[in-house]
This record gives C-alpha cells, sequence and structure tokens, in this order.
C-alpha cells in the first residue's frame, strides 16, 4: 500500500488498526514508503508539516482476496489490487462540506489543483482561464484532447493574454466547438459566469 500528499514536505503518519495516527498514538508509524498487508486492514493516516496545520485523518479498509490463477482446483492464487489512499491537503476542505467529494474527486483525478499546496478556496471565483482547463483536463481524463506535438492557431486578439497552462486547453477546445469567443476577444483572465459554465458543458456534452 502506499500513501501520498500533494504538500511538498509534509511527514505522513500512519496506523494499521484503525486508531487515529496522532504522534500520541503509540501505533502510529511514519510513512517512508510501500508496504505490504498479509489480512484485511484498517489503514489511517494523516499529513503533519511545522507551522500548518494537520490534515484531516483518512481512512481506507483494505480487503485482501484470493483470487485464482490457474485452471481447476489446483492454481495458484494472487492478492487483488488495493488502491492508494488519498489524502485531503486542504485546510479549507473539510468531510461533511457539501463540495468535499466533488473537490477530493477533481483533485485526485487530475482536473484541478489548489491556489495553494495547502488550500483550494472553494469561496472563490473562477477565471475563463481556468474554467476552460478544467474541462480540457477532464476531457484528457476521458481519453480526449492534443496527443504528442501539437498545432492551432487561435485567431483572437487577446491570445497574448493566455496563461501558458492554458493554452492548450483553449486551442483544443476552440477547435472542437466547444469555447467561442466574444467579439474576437477570449478573455482568458475574465470571470467565468455560470450561464458561461454551462454552455461549455452543453457544447461538450452534445458532441
Amino acid at each position: 500500500i502506499t500513501i501520498t500528499c500533494g504538500t511538498e514536505g509534509a511527514v505522513i503518519y500512519y496506523t494499521t488498526d484503525g486508531s487515529d495516527p496522532a504522534l500520541t498514538t503509540a501505533a502510529a508509524l511514519e510513512y517512508s514508503g510501500g508496504f505490504r498487508i498479509d489480512k484485511t486492514t484498517t489503514v489511517a493516516a494523516i499529513a503533519v508539516k511545522d507551522g500548518w496545520l494537520d490534515s484531516e485523518v483518512v481512512r481506507g479498509v483494505y480487503t485482501l482476496k484470493e483470487k485464482s490463477t490457474g485452471g481447476g482446483g489446483g492454481g495458484s492464487s494472487a492478492p487483488a489490487k488495493t488502491e492508494e489512499p488519498f489524502v485531503n491537503p486542504f485546510k479549507d476542505v473539510k468531510q461533511g462540506d457539501w463540495f468535499y467529494d466533488a473537490v477530493m474527486w477533481a483533485v485526485k483525478n487530475g482536473v484541478t489543483d489548489g491556489t495553494t499546496p495547502t488550500t483550494f478556496s472553494p469561496s472563490g471565483s473562477a477565471t475563463r482561464a481556468q474554467t476552460v482547463t478544467f474541462l480540457y483536463r477532464y476531457m484528457k481524463l476521458k481519453g480526449e484532447g492534443f496527443e504528442g506535438l501539437w498545432s492551432f492557431e487561435l485567431e483572437f486578439s487577446d491570445v497574448d493574454e493566455i496563461p501558458e497552462y492554458a493554452l492548450e486547453a483553449f486551442s483544443y477546445g476552440v477547435m472542437k466547438g466547444v469555447i467561442e469567443g466574444d467579439g474576437g476577444r477570449l478573455l482568458p483572465n475574465g470571470r467565468c459566469t455560470r450561464a458561461q459554465i454551462v454552455t461549455m458543458l452543453s457544447r461538450y456534452f452534445a458532441e
């Protein structure tokens, strides 16, 4: 089992008996690399860093199942794969928040990052560049998007204002007809309205 945290320099502590992995817990171990289990195990983990708030405790129950890899009754068996737990790095996103599951899904799948390593800024608004990038990363998750070397000319007067991270997303979105300009401009640093977001979504899913 491997445990990861998105905060650079954070130390992960974990337990394999379901108890809280606080520093005062005798069963807590400092994570230094992947480890194996040989039975159904409840792993609890927490990430800590000096001067920062500790992450929430994340738990995962891992059931070790045996599956036959041979024919009849004499085949050998191999343990089923386990999924590594994901540690919430954001101090402003808590379990119980109505958006918690959505944020964890988006970050775990690479659709979005935080505004800093430890903050997501859930009440903040998004620019058009950020929104287009979210959608494009979802497209990539579904196996779409540019592959390898690519080239597409954006014929808009404010192309130079597009952040480097969003250039590929805008290019693909315009090429697919998901994104249209406004008076010959893309307005990448403007705020994205709810109407604009649902319009982009409808164009994408209507393809």
